[in-house]
């Protein structure tokens, strides 16, 4: 059985960040795979070391946006992040 594969856009942002922490806590991962798209891996790195997937993602390069998307099958665009420090998912 191949896995759905669920990309967060914008991981390095606050809301993003804390859906795919909560993603990755509560996928069944042999089911699912979490990706996490950003232009940089460097904020990012406790996702990685929780199991998820890093791809290269930038807003203005088409080429990391066509790569994002390709194997993807859920795509959560997230633009409206805050400043909150600790969200709080429900």
């Amino acid at each position: 059985m191949s896995k759905t594969t669920i990309l967060v856009t914008a991981a390095a942002g606050v809301t993003s960040n804390a859906t795919a922490r909560h993603l990755l806590d509560l996928a069944d991962k042999s089911k699912f795979r979490i990706r996490v798209g950003a232009r940089s891996d460097s904020k990012i790195q406790d996702l990685i070391k929780k199991g998820a997937e890093y791809v290269k993602l930038d807003y203005n390069d088409k080429l990391t946006m066509d790569n994002a998307l390709k194997v993807s099958t859920f795509f959560n665009n997230n633009s409206f992040d805050t400043d909150e420090k600790d969200p709080q998912v429900i």
